[in-house]
This record gives C-alpha cells, sequence and structure tokens, in this order.
C-alpha cells in the first residue's frame, strides 16, 4: 500500500473545497424540501378550491331547482324596449324646450 503526501496548503484546499461541496448539496436538500412542502401546500390548495366550486355549482343548480321558470315573450319585450325609447325622447324633447324657454 503507497500512501501520498500532501502539503498543508493542498490539505486546507482540499477541506474547504470538500466542505463547500458539502454546504452545496445540503442547499439543494433544503431547496428541494422546500419546494416540494409548497408543491404540496398548493395541491392541498387546489382541492381545497375544486371542493368550493363543486359546492357552489351545486348551491346554483338546488337555486336553479327552486326557482320558478319564467318565460318572456320576444314581442313583449320589444315593445317594452319601444315603449321606454319614446319615453326618453320624450323626456329629452322636455328638457330640451326648459332649456330653451331659459335662454329666452
Amino acid at each position: 500500500m503507497e500512501y501520498i503526501r500532501f502539503s498543508p496548503s493542498e490539505k486546507i484546499y482540499g477541506e474547504r473545497a470538500f466542505l463547500e461541496s458539502e454546504a452545496i448539496i445540503l442547499d439543494i436538500i433544503q431547496r428541494k424540501s422546500s419546494y416540494l412542502e409548497s408543491r404540496k401546500k398548493e395541491l392541498l390548495f387546489r382541492i381545497d378550491v375544486k371542493t368550493k366550486i363543486d359546492e357552489a355549482l351545486l348551491l346554483l343548480a338546488d337555486l336553479d331547482k327552486k326557482l320558478p321558470k319564467v318565460s318572456l315573450d320576444k314581442s313583449q319585450d320589444f315593445k317594452e324596449k319601444e315603449k321606454e325609447s319614446l319615453s326618453i325622447e320624450q323626456e329629452l324633447n322636455k328638457i330640451k324646450e326648459k332649456l330653451e324657454a331659459l335662454k329666452q
């Protein structure tokens, strides 16, 4: 068996490189565990959001069943809009008349 003798500066350099490598590996392990923990939290959050959305959809479906069904006749709806537009035009004419009366 043969032995190799290192000089003190080589020994210090080797120890320093080894310790730096060990520190980098520990940092990687720490970051990986932090990443896995955040992924776990994200997954739990997504599951929670999905259950809340499903609950809301069920409530909306239940509410839709309970509310009475309303059917509007399209022609009736068109007539109501026409009446509203006439009343708006009438109001506009009244305002214009008032403005002209104030100018005189």
